[in-house]
Formats: structure tokens, C-alpha cells, sequence
């Protein structure tokens, strides 16, 4: 029992004895495994994928791709002359409904959704190949876009006839800037998310303490760039009761970063489980905020 008691806390600990310290020779390892992920034998063997895998399954998941981006298309075209027509009738009495507000949130979250599953699909397919253990392991890391989710989610909301900037009335300057630096932080932060879960499913101790050690400084200092870049832009959007100047909804649902929902075994999988889902707790709580409090704000 106690030795068994002794097991459960070490898995509980923050700092997890799951890697080497860090040292020079760490760090020449990690120079190493750096050459290794991104050497080009690694990567060719992406075009091996069709011979490990069945023709069905490679016709099913290229059918699906296509679907997905001729349904994102088609709706895009749509999606921004819906806005354009609405946004002529917001702020008039006579024309204006809730019912825009909520379904421009609707359909972003729609739109949200196709290119996450155009990279899950992808991710899957490359998983087929077990054959393989470095495409192996890439797919199984690509199948977890979540924070692509809520990104392009935010992206939507962001048009120019969108919500944020149509129905909210928030300046337009400092939305696009806003959206201008979650851009960049989700060029740095999906790769390193990926980086980061490719290492945890490789299972080897050379591969975590180097390349996930690097993704995971690496997230940490972009998700703390882009707050300081939020708190610089000075985001004046306060709702209710709340002093003026508090930024509230829209510093959270541009840099709503949660805390943990539960502890995990390990420092990597807690962040990695960290970073997977608390965009999407944030959003659904934030969006489901926005659109039963659509008139509260203030600028």
C-alpha cells in the first residue's frame, strides 16, 4: 500500500523525474535530435505511406478532403455575403434581430471546423503506416488541431462584418491587430504542440528530454509573448458591473488560457492536455457569454 501510495504522488508531482536534467551534453543531444526529426530520410518516408496502406482507405480520406474544402469554398462565398446583407441591418430598430448575432456565431464554429478535420483526416491516414514508426508517430500527433479549432473559430468573428466588429461595435484597429498576433502565436504554438505530442507518443527518454523539452519552452514563450501583446493593445471591452478599462470578454477570448482541468503523469502531458482543451472550454464558455449578453458592452 504505501509503496503504491509513493507511485500515485510521484505521478502527481509537476515536475515529473520523466527527464534528464539539463546539461551541455543535453544540449548536444538535442542538436542531434534536431537533425534526426527534421533529417530528409525521416520525411521521404511520407511517400512510402501508399504502400502501407489500403487503396480504400487513401480514396476515403482523399474524398474527404475534397468535400471538406469544396463545402468550405462554397460556404466562405456565402458566409460573406451573409455578413455584408446583415451588417446593413445591426443597430436598426426595425431591422435588427437577435437571431444575427446567433447565427453568426453558429456559422463561424461551422467554419471552424474543415481544415482541423482536412489535418486530422491527413494525421489518421499517416497513422496507418505502423510500418513506419517516425510517419507513425507524425500522425498520431496531427490528429489533435484543436487549437486550430478555436482559432479559425476567432477568425470568423473577426471579419469585418462580423460580429466582434458589426454587432459588438469594438474597434476595428484593435481587433485586427488582436487577430494579427493570435496568428503568429498559432505558427509557432501548432508546430510546437505537434512537436510536443510526437515526442510523448515516440516513448523514447533521449526524444522527450530533448525535442519535447525544447516545444514546450518553446509554446510557453510564445503563449507569454502574445499575452504581453494583448496587454500592450489595451483591449477596452468591459461588460456589467465591472471597472472601466477592465479588459474581460476579449482579452479572454484571445488569450483565454485556463488552468489545468486535472493533473497528469507527467510535465509534458499535463501541458500537452493543458494546451488541448483549454481553448475549447474557453470558447464554448466565453461564446455562450457573448451571445446572451450582446448588449452590455461597452468601448
Amino acid at each position: 500500500m504505501l509503496t503504491r501510495i509513493k507511485n500515485d504522488s510521484a505521478k502527481l508531482l509537476f515536475w515529473a523525474p520523466n527527464t534528464n536534467p539539463l546539461s551541455l551534453d543535453l544540449l548536444k543531444q538535442m542538436g542531434e535530435k534536431i537533425k534526426w526529426f527534421f533529417s530528409p530520410i525521416q520525411w521521404i518516408n511520407i511517400i512510402k505511406v501508399p504502400s502501407f496502406v489500403s487503396p480504400y482507405a487513401l480514396f476515403g480520406s482523399g474524398f474527404a478532403i475534397c468535400c471538406l474544402l469544396g463545402f468550405l469554398y462554397l460556404a466562405k462565398k456565402r458566409w460573406l455575403a451573409y455578413l455584408e446583407r446583415t451588417s446593413k441591418r445591426i443597430n436598426r430598430v426595425t431591422e435588427d434581430k437577435f437571431r444575427y448575432s446567433y447565427t453568426n456565431v453558429a456559422i463561424a464554429f461551422l467554419l471552424a471546423w474543415p481544415i482541423p478535420l482536412v489535418i486530422f483526416i491527413t494525421g489518421h491516414t499517416l497513422s496507418l503506416a505502423w510500418q513506419l514508426p517516425f510517419v507513425f508517430h507524425l500522425g498520431h500527433a496531427l490528429t489533435l488541431p484543436y487549437a486550430l479549432i478555436v482559432y479559425f473559430f476567432i477568425r470568423e468573428l473577426c471579419r469585418e462584418n462580423g460580429l466582434f466588429m458589426s454587432h459588438f461595435g469594438w474597434s476595428e484597429s484593435i481587433i485586427k491587430s488582436a487577430l494579427y498576433d493570435y496568428r503568429r502565436l498559432m505558427i509557432v504554438f501548432v508546430p510546437a504542440l505537434i512537436l510536443q505530442q510526437f515526442t510523448m507518443l515516440n516513448s523514447e527518454l533521449d526524444t522527450t528530454a530533448t525535442l519535447g523539452r525544447l516545444a514546450f519552452i518553446i509554446s510557453n514563450i510564445a503563449i507569454s509573448f502574445f499575452h504581453w501583446r494583448l496587454w500592450k493593445l489595451k483591449m477596452p471591452m468591459t461588460y456589467g458591473e465591472l471597472p472601466e478599462g477592465k479588459a474581460h470578454i476579449g482579452h479572454h477570448i484571445f488569450g483565454g488560457y485556463l488552468s489545468s482541468r486535472h493533473k497528469c503523469s507527467t510535465t509534458q502531458h499535463l501541458m500537452v492536455t493543458w494546451q488541448h482543451h483549454k481553448p475549447l472550454c474557453c470558447a464554448f464558455n466565453k461564446v455562450r457569454l457573448l451571445v446572451s449578453l450582446p448588449c452590455s458592452f461597452t468601448t
